[in-house]
């Protein structure tokens, strides 16, 4: 909404356009925070070192992008004030194209540069992979960010700071939203772990390669993937929180290899739960 600045107490006017101006800067690194903060709470040094670099690597991309926005917004300003409404909208037009094509053009590049950039931070090995995910999801959002940076500067030239403040706030508030409901343990996962490892545990502890009805009622077949389900309790340890997660793990941990036929479906299990189990593709602590 257009509001004139060059009318009344000059001192109001900049302290009621600077503060949401403030604001909507501080909000926007929010972002990284919220990121870190959610991360910490649920994985390990490495994915909170990956997010931490990261979150750098976009701050400073982030803020070349506002300073360069804010060029847009000062000859907006100027045609505003100049009563001047056919400059202005010629100045948002090519703000709006420029600037949308250079944000494409920065995403490729950066994805490209991926790993160099990675790299040139001096990732701990163990971030390297983490690093690189993270910032290819924020590289792809670049044309996103450079949008509401654009049109937050297209506000600001007309006077109103207030709307990208509330534009920003909706979307922080989205994101740690969307970040506690993405890496929050759930019930349900919890409850079925905890029921698998009882049965086989409790119920079936001498019948682990048995053949099993949906009720439990075990056949007299036996299991064509034994090693799979041991695997499988294994890997529920991660979600489990009851008395049988030691016992799972120790007994895949003594449970080698299958070899002869069906070997490779136990096999890769095998290898997944592994890779789960040593704290690099988990979830839960």
């Amino acid at each position: 909404m257009e509001k004139n600045l060059t009318s009344g107490s000059v001192l109001k006017n900049i302290i009621y356009f600077s503060l949401p101006y403030l604001l909507s800067y501080f909000l926007q690194t929010l972002y990284g925070m919220a990121d870190l903060f959610i991360i910490g709470q649920f994985e390990g040094v490495a994915s909170t070192t990956a997010v931490s670099i990261g979150s750098q690597v976009m701050h400073m991309i982030t803020v070349m992008i506002v300073g360069l926005a804010m060029g847009s917004t000062v000859t907006i300003a100027q045609a505003i004030g100049a009563r001047d409404k056919k400059s202005a909208s010629r100045t948002i037009g090519n703000t709006v194209a420029l600037f949308m094509a250079v944000a494409v053009g920065l995403m490729v590049i950066l994805l490209l540069l991926v790993h160099p950039i990675v790299s040139v931070m001096s990732t701990p090995l163990e971030a390297v992979t983490g690093t690189v995910a993270y910032l290819t999801v924020c590289f792809i959002g670049i044309p996103c960010i450079t949008a509401y940076n654009i049109i937050s500067s297209i506000f600001r030239g007309i006077g109103d700071s207030k709307s990208p403040m509330y534009f920003i706030a909706i979307a922080c508030v989205v994101n740690i939203g969307l970040d506690y409901l993405w890496f929050k343990k759930d019930p349900w996962q919890v409850e079925n772990a905890n029921r698998l490892q009882r049965f086989y545990c409790e119920e079936q502890r001498e019948h682990w390669d048995g053949v099993f009805l949906i009720d439990g009622t075990r056949l007299e077949e036996k299991a064509l993937h034994p090693v799979a389900i041991v695997a499988v309790n294994a890997q529920a340890s991660l979600a489990a929180d009851g008395p049988h997660i030691k016992e799972c793990v120790d007994r895949f941990w003594n449970t080698p290899l299958r070899t002869g036929d069906r070997r490779y479906y136990d096999n890769f299990l095998y290898l997944f739960a592994m890779l789960a189990l040593s704290g690099n593709y988990r979830i839960y602590k």
